[in-house]
């Protein structure tokens, strides 16, 4: 039992490096991969034992995980006990969680450029110099072709959705 808890170790070990190095929570990563490998609903107490932290640490990240879908809280066999367990659909919940941000960024981007867009009509002709006035068509062109590729990146995640949706089905 003790070079499985050894090699235990090692891939929690292993699966915090990995979160963090694609700008995740190492401790996500850990406690994630506590859940994964167990394959067993676990409580907080559990999981601190496992990964070697505190349950101050766990209880936070845990409820980042079920933010993310990653985790998700299910019914022990003790009362007054919160038991998780790891959602084993990894590539599903990953996918959501990138579609949710780029959605979040996409629309962050879209108010900036309609925030830019207005305040480039404000301007008025007559007080520009020639230059300015250039500058300010230069500007204005450029909104709008951020705009298209903006639009265009919407597409590809609206496919990616589909695609996600067809192979789940």
């Amino acid at each position: 039992m003790e070079k499985i808890s050894s090699l235990q170790n090692k891939l929690i070990f292993k699966a915090g490096e990995i979160a963090s190095s694609i700008g995740l929570n190492k401790s996500m990563g850990q406690i994630y991969a506590a859940l994964y490998l167990e394959k067993k609903k676990m409580t907080l107490n559990d999981i601190s034992e496992v990964c070697r932290m505190s349950k101050g640490n766990i209880s936070i990240n845990i409820r980042r995980l079920e933010k993310w879908g990653a985790v998700e809280k299910v019914w022990g066999n003790e009362k007054r006990k919160d038991y998780y367990q790891a959602n084993r659909d990894i590539a599903g919940f990953a996918f959501e969680h990138i579609i949710a941000a780029f959605s979040d960024l996409l629309e962050r981007s879209r108010e900036s450029v309609r925030e830019a867009q207005i305040e480039l009509k404000k301007l008025s002709s007559p007080s520009l110099s020639a230059e300015e006035e250039k500058k300010a068509a230069l500007y204005g062109k450029s909104l709008g072709e951020f705009e298209e590729i903006l639009g265009r990146v919407e597409k590809l995640m609206e496919n990616a959705r589909r695609i996600k949706k067809m192979i789940n089905e």
